[in-house]
């Protein structure tokens, strides 16, 4: 990474376990698209409960890529779940079918064929969802 990592946090204070997670994923997404130029992280207990133990947190990403290229990635936790495995899936942007990377928006709905990648999971032959409008 060019730049160096900045990690926040609001509504959940810092700790040596949580500092060492984010670093360890950093290294991660590192190993799979090296070129990175820079990313910002916020932590966030979306709640607002100080202090208290169990919840999960939210995570936002925004990454600068070559280029000029940003994209901003969320993942938000749901205590109904909080003991499902979440499987984390990259793509480079030539797997978006018909050259629509550039349109992709953040929280657009995708689907993609799942495969197993050189460096991890990968998402394949990635579709944007078209959502048809109806009116009333």
């Amino acid at each position: 990474m060019q730049v160096a990592p900045e990690v926040s946090y609001k509504n959940i204070a810092s700790s040596q376990r949580i500092k060492q997670r984010v670093a360890k994923e950093l290294a991660h997404l590192e190993k799979i698209y090296p070129r990175l130029i820079s990313c910002k992280v916020l932590v966030e207990r979306p709640d607002g409960t100080r202090g208290s133990k169990g919840h999960l947190a939210r995570v936002r990403l925004h990454l600068g890529l070559p280029g000029g290229r940003e994209v901003a990635v969320s993942h938000r936790s749901d205590d109904n779940h909080a003991h499902e495995d979440v499987t984390d899936y990259y793509f480079h942007e030539n797997e978006v079918t018909g050259g629509e990377f550039d349109q992709l928006t953040i929280g657009e709905a995708i689907t993609f064929r799942p495969d197993m990648g050189k460096k991890g999971p990968m998402a394949r032959t990635v579709h944007r969802r078209k959502i048809s409008k109806t009116t009333s």
